[in-house]
């Protein structure tokens, strides 16, 4: 029994963590749904809290075969953490998925549309219900203006979406507007978020407006906020 539960704490974390890259691993490749992975997720924090209760039992009291025990331990903790972590997120930010820096007069997806025929939420911009939870939780998002010209702006504008590694369905520059439209795809579990970006010629210069809504979950545990204040303090630099 004293040989068999350290290779047990090792077995159970690298379970928990083979449980968290199948949830996300096949979400990605399109082997069953987000829903599905998200019960994946809550198994393999379970077992990685099993784990480390197991370990540091037997770490106190065992203390034998301790590196493989401190393997487990790791392994426990790191399935469980990160999953506990972005829930965690997922409390401290609005349950909403689509951000703007316009909640007034979003700019509007075209040439996306077409590419969000199956996505589980609507294109529409949710109104004042979610412009509320925005400028509750995200009261830095705003509509930035810049004291260049138009066209200028459009191309700085671009060669940041280009930089960021998205991928980009159209650029356009109309007379006086521009409009950026991109597809950002989460590394681990390959969910899809919609972009835009809308350079309009203003009296001062030009002002930036942009969008980035999820296609998938009720809540986007603040990317889409982050996506945003990342893009605009790259601009303003």
């Amino acid at each position: 029994m004293k040989n068999l539960i350290p290779k047990i704490c090792f077995i159970l974390g690298l379970i928990a963590v083979l449980l968290l890259l199948t949830a996300a691993l096949g979400t990605r490749f399109g082997l069953y749904s987000y829903h599905k992975a998200f019960i994946l997720l809550r198994i393999s924090v379970y077992v990685g809290l099993i784990t480390v209760v197991i370990s540091l039992i037997s770490l106190i009291f065992i203390r034998y075969h301790i590196v493989i025990t401190v393997f487990g331990l790791i392994l426990g903790l790191l399935a469980a953490g990160i999953t506990l972590n972005n829930y965690r997120i997922a409390k401290t930010v609005p349950h909403i998925n689509d951000i703007t820096t316009d909640t007034s007069n979003p700019p509007l997806y075209d040439k996306i549309v077409s590419l969000r025929i199956n996505a589980e939420n609507k294109i529409e911009y949710g109104g004042p219900a979610v412009a509320k939870k925005q400028n509750a939780g995200y009261p830095d998002i705003k509509t930035l203006f810049f004291k260049m010209k138009e066209i200028d702006a459009f191309n700085k504008a671009l060669k940041i979406a280009k930089a960021s590694g998205w991928e980009i369905i159209s650029a356009n520059n109309n007379v006086n507007v521009g409009r950026i439209e991109a597809i950002a795809t989460s590394f681990w579990f390959g969910f899809k978020d919609d972009i835009l970006i809308r350079v309009t010629e203003d009296e001062n210069g030009t002002k930036i407006d942009m969008r980035s809504k999820s296609r998938v979950g009720g809540g986007d545990f603040g990317v889409n906020a982050k996506r945003i204040r990342k893009f605009m303090k790259e601009f303003s630099s």
